[in-house]
């Protein structure tokens, strides 16, 4: 993106090859609001999304976001993931929001400056092991 772009260029994302989006998009006040119809029918939306657009990478913002998106339970770490989606990798980033305090602001930092590298060397795939199913 130009220097410069806002939120008000959010139209603009496809044409440099981004996009943004929710996994569950109605809001609320907190992730305890969701239950596991919200999450399956965000993750089949989701997915369906990725399988249409292709883009190089998914980025999910919270482990939690993970999770739903390939219904894993195993502990997860924030970074590059071994799991793909249809041979597309998954970066995982620390949830910034407040509510989550997780991670200090510089454990945010490296992570999201984890994933610009990722995205400016262009090695989305390596180590990815397995793709994720449909549900």
């Amino acid at each position: 993106m130009p220097a410069g772009s806002s939120y008000g260029n959010d139209g603009d994302l496809p044409a440099y090859g981004w996009g943004l989006t929710n996994l569950v998009s109605r809001p609320t006040a907190g992730a305890n609001d969701l239950g596991p119809r919200d999450f399956a029918a965000g993750r089949r939306a989701l997915l369906l999304k990725i399988r249409k657009f292709r883009p190089k990478l998914v980025a999910a913002v919270g482990v939690m976001v993970f999770r739903e998106l390939l219904q894993c339970r195993n502990a997860v770490r924030c970074g590059f993931q071994p799991q793909m989606i249809d041979g597309i990798g998954v970066f995982v980033l620390p949830n910034p929001s407040g509510r989550n305090a997780h991670f200090s602001y510089q454990e945010m930092l490296r992570h999201f400056r984890g994933l610009r590298g990722l995205v400016e060397s262009k090695t989305f795939t390596r180590g990815a092991r397995r793709a994720a199913a449909l549900p």
